[in-house]
Parts: C-alpha cells; structure tokens; sequence
C-alpha cells in the first residue's frame, strides 16, 4: 500500500496520507511531513519527545498532531527517525517521536511550514477498514 503521495495546491503543498490502521495513517503522516520539511528521516540519536493530542473529531485530531510534529522539528530542531503512536481513546493519542538535533552540515532543509490548514481536509475510512486522508499545509 501507498504511504503517502504529495500534491501542489497554489502556494501551498497537499498531502494525501494512506493507512491500513488510523495508527498507520498518522504514522504516514508524520513520514510524509519529515520528508517535506528535510528531504527524509534522520537518524535515532536517542532525543525522544512525548506529547499528546486530544480533539472533537478525527479530522481535528490529524490537525493538531501534525501541527504538534512541525512544531518539534522546526522550533524544537528534531529531525525524526522513528514516531510511537498510541490511540487511548477515540480521538486521543500518544505520540513518543526519537530523532536527532538538526545539524545543517548533516541534514537538509526543504520547505518551512507555516501552519497545517483546514482547507480540504477529509480522513475518511474505507470499506475495507483502511484509511485515507487530504491536508494541506501553508509552506
């Protein structure tokens, strides 16, 4: 199955997020957004951040998650290795994110994203129980 597949939208870059789980589908999420905002995964230097997200609905709960991530990798400067999803409740999760520090000799840096927007979002889960969602990130 398709991870991920990334798609111009004006000035702003869309992602459509594939999963055969909700978990999958954030953990594809997360993927898709380091690779846009460094060119790919760093490596496990052993820095771990734990944050959680709660939200009204699932839709939301993408939102939040995905604006928590790009927070840690631009502000906080973690490049992801590996993400830990834990679902405790319908729209409630854990997310456990290992990394490294941003080195520029080291890493790249490809696009700065400005926030996560609600323009178009959808997660829809399908027939088959897989998941597919659509966001749109102002870069």
């Amino acid at each position: 199955m398709e991870r991920y597949r990334l798609f111009d939208h004006t000035a702003d870059v869309g992602m459509e997020l594939f999963g055969k789980s909700k978990q999958e589908l954030f953990s594809n999420a997360a993927a898709a957004l380091t690779d846009i905002i460094f060119g790919g995964p760093g490596k496990d230097g052993g820095v771990i951040y734990r944050f959680e997200v709660k939200s009204s609905d699932i839709e939301m709960l993408l939102v939040e998650y995905l604006s928590e991530l790009s927070y840690i990798m631009q502000v906080k400067r973690l490049v992801p290795a590996r993400f830990t999803i834990e679902f405790t409740g319908e729209n409630h999760l854990a997310c456990n994110v290992s990394g490294e520090k941003f080195d520029p000799s080291v890493h790249g840096y490809q696009t700065e994203v400005k926030t996560v927007t609600y323009h178009k979002l959808i997660v829809e889960r399908n027939s088959d129980g897989s998941y597919y969602a659509r966001v749109i990130l102002d870069v």
